[in-house]
């Protein structure tokens, strides 16, 4: 018996029922009779409704309901995510340059929904907020208490040391070179080793200088410093000035101004004395030759 001379249906041994998406926009609904192999089907237009909103990183969803008239057909949902994400709201973050005490950013653009940060303003190229910083700028010092001084014609080296305060062991490779009154010096002027930056000018290259003040930098990548320095005229040599001035002379030499120097001292009481003693010699001969001559008389 075929189940076409049955009038009722139930008769009919039903398959399971297979839906038929066409894309998202109708539903096919299909069942076959085992015995008589009497198909049955219905096709519907979907409905559809957004049940998941976009962001601006992920796409939004769609759900599409199929409702069949015949109860022997359920209703078939089905979701996609079909809605295109949304663009992001960014704000533009400026470039600010590093200083010696905190550091800078590169010019960036953060989107407030995400918090993603971009390197373009389309908000295609991302970037993790560690590529966004520019370290702090080093500073570079000389040691010691500058203001030094070279004489001309001394034929030594006049030397510097500077020292980096970042990470100073990089001091050496980030030289680049020297000026003096900002006129760049060529390297055979100069020794530069390592050990932070030890630099010695050459004494041949500071004879070409100008008795005076002049300016000293060293550039580096990433900075450069600077410091005074003086160049002074060679010294001139004095003559050897007397330890001791001679004695002077006790007394005259005898024999009055102007006579030789015979090295004798004059003795003034003696020459008194020999001088009294002439006078009274000459008085006596004198009187007694006036007595003799009365007595003859």
């Amino acid at each position: 018996e075929n189940c076409d001379e049955i009038a009722d249906n139930a008769a009919h041994v039903w398959s399971d029922v297979t839906y038929e998406w066409t894309d998202t926009t109708t539903v096919k609904a299909t069942r076959t009779c085992t015995v008589c192999d009497w198909e049955e089907t219905e096709t519907v237009n979907t409905t559809s409704e957004q049940t998941k909103d976009p962001t601006c990183t992920e796409k939004g969803e769609t759900t599409y309901t199929a409702a069949f008239s015949n109860p022997a057909f359920e209703t078939q949902t089905k979701t996609e995510a079909d809605v295109e994400a949304g663009t992001h709201d960014l704000t533009h973050h400026p470039r600010v340059e590093p200083t010696t005490t905190k550091d800078g950013n590169i010019e960036t653009w953060e989107c407030e929904t995400c918090g993603k940060l971009f390197a373009d303003e389309n908000g295609t190229t991302e970037i993790s907020p560690d590529d966004t910083v520019l370290p702090a700028l080093p500073v570079y010092a000389f040691t010691g208490d500058g203001d030094a001084e070279w004489t001309k014609g001394s034929g030594k080296p006049l030397a510097f040391t500077a020292k980096r305060s970042l990470d100073d062991g990089e001091t050496f490779e980030r030289f680049l070179g020297v000026e003096v009154d900002g006129k760049e010096v060529d390297a055979r002027y100069y020794d530069a080793t390592q050990g932070s930056v030890n630099l010695e000018l050459k004494a041949a290259y500071l004879e070409t200088l100008s008795a005076g003040a002049h300016k000293l930098k060293l550039l580096f990548t990433d900075g450069d410093v600077e410091t005074t320095f003086t160049v002074k005229e060679a010294e001139t040599t004095k003559p050897a000035e007397p330890t001791a001035k001679p004695a002077e002379p006790t007394a005259k030499p005898a024999g009055g101004p102007g006579a030789p120097d015979t090295g004798d001292a004059l003795n003034v009481p003696l020459f008194a004395l020999v001088f009294l003693f002439s006078v009274t010699v000459f008085c006596f001969t004198r009187k007694k030759r006036r007595e003799e001559a009365r007595s003859r008389a």
